[in-house]
């Protein structure tokens, strides 16, 4: 008897129905999407799914794979003791596209996540000395397990050409429209090599950010300079990172402006030393964002701040600017850097509808012993500023649907006995001396983070 009288109906059917049957199941509502997961094995919510029966029937397999896992997903975790680390993945993530040849086809979502959450509430016990001292045995312990999965494409010492070569055809698939990478550099050559690519997330760890700043100069200068530029650019429609440096959105910009053309999200977390860097995602994308996040550090000995010039955002909705470690004594190039921004969004569109604004003061540095109280905050010079720069948004013809301004104020200690923290908890009751043409036409918010 043949081999083909032997199999079961099933998989003599067309394969148009069999594509439709597959497809229902997907979009069922108790279907949950199973991604090639490479963490350890976990138990699954579901008993009885297509999944399962996909890891015990070749027939399932081979007809509902493409339709059923739509994403590769690593995250290095502990587990009995245990730490997978960045090289288990990437010998995993080598076999599985030795395999499926033609994974490519199918994989819409790549989410990769090399970092160590167990031991963050360890990290942060103790003196500042004892837990500088932790951090560096930590860190070098990381480095040690991953240096591999660190210099991915250059030092691999078996897979190097063949992982390489799988990556690539990984992310030139058409189907790959969202990366999320956290913790760990990829070369932004490759990453923007997927030509149908709509979100970018790239996020790090800011206690290592010094040591992947100099490892992507490296990949930048000896590998990826030498690469030819991308023939086929993606279409961002969102890009995020919180690269403290802004190295790896300032090459990308930089290198591939023609990606972001049609960008509606932005998301950055950075310092005010990085404002020409971000600067040019402005100018680039000011015809098509919608919303924009802008988290900045300040460094507490600044001298001088560049300002941000937002009248290229034609058809902004939603802004949010976050500053944080500011000092206490708020420096005159803060202040006026701030209001030239905010002087900026005059030429807005009138599409805008909301403007969140968080500040947060350097009022404590560490977490040892508590230092001697800070001097008194004076915040109305600043608050004056905002005040008359952001006047222009009581104009209801102009802005018909815009939400009152919620400012976010704080400080590092939340401390009741803090000088800074008393004096912006007294902003509630001053709010209407500091901002009176806010305040009158109901166009703000104030929130006091640790208020009781």
């Amino acid at each position: 008897m043949s081999s083909k009288a032997l199999a079961p109906p099933f998989s003599r059917l067309p394969p148009e129905i069999i594509t439709l049957i597959a497809q229902q199941v997907k979009e069922s509502i108790r279907f949950e999407p199973a991604p090639f997961d490479f963490r350890w094995t976990l138990p699954k919510p579901w008993v009885s799914t297509i999944h399962n029966c996909c890891l015990v029937s070749k027939l399932f397999y081979t007809h509902f794979r493409p339709h059923l896992y739509a994403s590769i997903c690593a995250e290095t975790v502990e587990h009995n003791g245990h730490i997978r680390s960045g090289a288990y993945f990437l010998q995993k993530l080598y076999e599985l596209l030795q395999r499926e040849p033609h994974i490519g086809a199918w994989i819409k979502e790549f989410r990769v996540n090399i970092v160590d959450h167990t031991n963050i509430l360890f990290l942060s016990s103790g003196t500042a000395r004892e837990r500088e001292q932790r951090q560096a045995a930590q860190h070098a312990k990381w480095a040690a397990q991953d240096k591999i999965l660190a210099d991915v494409l250059d030092k691999m010492p078996k897979l190097g050409e063949p992982l390489k070569a799988s990556f690539h055809r990984l992310f030139s698939s058409r189907s790959l429209t969202h990366v999320d990478i956290r913790s760990v550099i990829f070369p932004p050559s490759l990453i923007f090599s997927a030509p149908s690519l709509v979100e970018a997330n790239l996020w790090y760890r800011a206690e290592c950010s010094y040591r992947w700043k100099k490892m992507l100069q490296k990949m930048e200068t000896e590998g990826g300079a030498k690469q030819p530029d991308l023939e086929l650019l993606p279409s961002l429609k969102s890009f995020a990172s919180d690269d403290p440096y802004t190295l790896v959105p300032d090459t990308c910009i930089t290198r591939w402006p023609g990606a972001f053309k049609t960008l509606r999200y932005l998301r950055l977390y950075s310092s005010v030393d990085s404002l020409k860097a971000i600067q040019k995602f402005i100018d680039s994308s000011g015809e098509t964002l919608k919303e924009v996040q802008l988290v900045m550090g300040v460094n507490k000995y600044i001298t001088h701040m560049k300002t941000l010039d937002l009248t290229p955002l034609k058809t902004l909705k939603h802004l949010n600017l976050s500053y944080h470690g500011i000092p206490v004594q708020i420096p005159e190039t803060f202040t006026t850097s701030i209001s030239s921004t905010l002087g900026s969004l005059h030429e807005t569109a009138s599409c805008f509808k909301s403007f969140d604004l968080a500040m947060t003061w350097l009022c404590w540095e560490d977490f040892g012993a508590p230092p001697p109280n800070p001097p008194p905050l004076n915040l109305a010079p600043l608050f004056r500023h905002i005040d008359d720069r952001l006047a222009f948004l009581a104009d209801k013809e102009r802005f018909p649907g815009m939400k009152p301004v919620e400012m976010k104020l704080g400080c590092v200690c939340h401390r009741s006995e803090c000088r800074v923290h008393r004096g912006l908890l007294n902003m509630y009751s001053e709010v209407e001396r500091c901002l009176p043409q806010l305040t009158e036409k109901g166009l703000v918010k104030l929130n006091v983070l640790g208020r009781k």
